[in-house]
């Protein structure tokens, strides 16, 4: 009997901690899965906050990066006027545009100002073209030279010079050349009559000397005269400064396109 019992309890001790691992079994996963999902969640949540966070920044590090474009921009404007401003009170300065005043009649009804427009009646002015070709007398020799010089302001003119010329002694050849830019400053951008057709000027030219022994500057000195209409004489001197060129003059004929 007592056998019998045993065995009873035994089987009730077996199928009891069979129950409570089955149980254990069946409720742990879900606990964990349960657990893990509130930790995802969270940490999703972290994300989402710093991801937010991020575009946050970049959207306000966006707004000012635009920000100070716009500024800059606008900076870069104003020096720009202000330079435009500053030129063109310069080039007023030397080259003034403006008619000006040349007499006053009084009349019984009141005063007449007279007034001539500087750019119409110089000799040399904003708009004109001069060409002219000639000789230049150059280390004993005479090349041939070809100038063009246009007006960019009342007095103020920029040219475009070369000669080039060449001949042989004693079987040696001789050769000189030059290729240069120059600027020169007019003293008949003032008021002029139209009977006054003489040109005066002082410049500088820089240019590449055709024969490889590198560039050269000249202070120059120069002058024309337009005896017939648009045709007249020039007569041109130049000092060597830089290149070890020394001096010249030419001498041509000059014709004013316009």
């Amino acid at each position: 009997m007592r056998t019998i019992i045993n065995k009873i309890q035994l089987s009730i001790l077996v199928i009891s901690l069979a129950s409570t691992v089955a149980f254990a079994q069946t409720t742990t996963p879900k606990d964990s899965m349960k657990v893990d999902t509130i930790k995802t969640q969270k940490v999703a949540a972290k994300m989402d906050t710093v991801k937010t966070k991020s575009d946050s920044t970049k959207t306000k590090m966006a707004i000012k990066l635009d920000s100070t474009k716009a500024k800059v921009a606008a900076k870069i404007d104003t020096v720009k006027k202000d330079v435009k401003v500053a030129v063109d009170k310069a080039v007023d300065k030397i080259t003034p545009s403006k008619p000006t005043e040349v007499a006053k009649i009084n009349t019984p009804n009141g005063g007449v100002t007279l007034t001539a427009d500087p750019t119409s009646d110089a000799v040399f002015h904003k708009g004109s073209l001069v060409i002219g070709a000639g000789i230049v007398y150059q280390k004993d020799l005479l090349p041939i030279m070809l100038v063009g010089e246009y007006g960019i302001g009342r007095n103020i003119g920029v040219e475009v010079r070369t000669w080039y010329g060449s001949k042989t002694t004693d079987g040696v050849k001789y050769r000189d050349g030059l290729f240069g830019v120059g600027l020169n400053y007019h003293f008949t951008g003032d008021i002029r009559s139209s009977s006054n057709k003489f040109d005066a000027y002082v410049g500088g030219l820089y240019g590449k000397v055709l024969d490889d022994t590198g560039s050269a500057f000249y202070a120059q000195a120069g002058a024309r005269y337009f005896f017939v209409s648009r045709l007249g004489i020039f007569g041109n001197f130049n000092i060597g400064l830089i290149g070890n060129r020394g001096t010249n003059l030419a001498v041509g004929l000059a014709y004013s396109l316009f």
